[in-house]
């Protein structure tokens, strides 16, 4: 029934807090390829060279809409994600951002037996006027963006959320489930409160996808498939409808990087970051039997590139010589 153990294969070793000499504390936040570990300051993350990216005002106002989003999810729990656990063995999650990459392939996902597409941020947006095609929309924290869903029909489409997302968000969706953060234990519950660890805990790696990608392979699949997953701007886009702000440009110190096909885009430290993280669980699945597969056009994550439009010639290949495995239909469209 999938993978229903909570840490095997994601071993967790990016997300240990570390004392720094003079006090200060980090979260050890994902190993590179290279064995390093970024190190994140709680509520205060600084950049490569040690420049604060968080001011100490910004931190508190962070932890106070945590704490308003809590107590507002609070009243409303009742599904959790555990139900989905080991409910899709065998299955094909994909996982669509929203970087400027999903202008290039996004119209060829399509609704396909034992295919499951989870969208995040404003990639659900992206399919406006084609609806049936998500199954899921996932929301990791405080940041989500209720706007992201602007003009978007969420029927049929359940919602994936922690409990510290904006709770304008549950309105939005006839069925939502929620799901708790894990911390670095080897069973998976130290840190998580007790009352609500039923609902289901997912590893938090600082950025949306690499939780969806912990949740893809509880699931029990046998391959995840990124899209739009570009961490980087391209043609000035930050997202696939959003042009960088040149004060966000100038903030963050966006500089040169070089796409696979050696168009020249633009990145900082933060999507470096998240990059590093979703490649070290891209090695942890493929360890595990999962693959693995950047169907992203362009961008800057290097790993197992494949085009969106062979990877679904390979599952039509797999359903021709084992149709007796692949249901009819998908929950969403039950």
């Amino acid at each position: 029934m999938g993978h229903t153990s909570p840490t095997i294969g994601f071993r967790l070793p990016q997300y240990s807090r570390v004392r720094l000499p003079g006090g200060l504390e980090v979260i050890a936040a994902g190993p590179t390829l290279d064995g390093r570990a970024y190190l994140v300051p709680r509520w205060s993350q600084l950049d490569d060279c040690g420049n604060r990216l968080v001011t100490e005002r910004r931190a508190k106002a962070v932890k106070a809409a945590i704490a308003d989003n809590w107590a507002e999810h609070q009243k409303r729990i009742g599904r959790g994600i555990s139900e989905h656990f080991g409910a899709y063995p065998g299955s094909t999650f994909i996982i669509v951002g929203s970087g400027p990459g999903l202008l290039r392939n996004g119209t060829l996902i399509s609704r396909v037996p034992n295919v499951y597409t989870v969208a995040l941020n404003a990639g659900l947006k992206y399919f406006r006027g084609r609806e049936g095609v998500i199954d899921f929309y996932f929301s990791l924290d405080w940041k989500g963006d209720p706007t992201w869903l602007d003009g978007v029909d969420t029927t049929g489409i359940e919602l994936l959320t922690s409990v510290t997302t904006p709770p304008a968000l549950l309105d939005r969706f006839d069925k939502y489930g929620h799901f708790v953060g894990m911390t670095s234990t080897i069973d998976g519950e130290e840190g998580v409160n007790e009352k609500f660890g039923h609902l289901g805990t997912l590893d938090a790696g600082l950025t949306g996808t690499y939780s969806a990608m912990h949740f893809a392979w509880r699931c029990g699949a046998k391959r995840i498939v990124l899209v739009g997953q570009d961490f980087a701007v391209r043609f000035g886009l930050y997202h696939w409808d959003e042009p960088l702000p040149w004060k966000v440009a100038n903030e963050r110190k966006f500089h040169a990087a070089e796409d696979a096909d050696g168009t020249t885009l633009l990145t900082d430290y933060e999507l470096k970051r998240n990059m590093s993280l979703i490649r070290a669980a891209a090695m942890w699945c493929r360890e595990d039997g999962v693959e693995v597969v950047n169907a992203t056009e362009g961008g800057i994550l290097d790993w197992n590139r494949k085009r969106l439009a062979d990877v679904y010639e390979e599952i039509a290949e797999e359903g021709n010589r084992c149709p007796q495995d692949i249901p009819s239909t998908s929950p969403a469209a039950v």
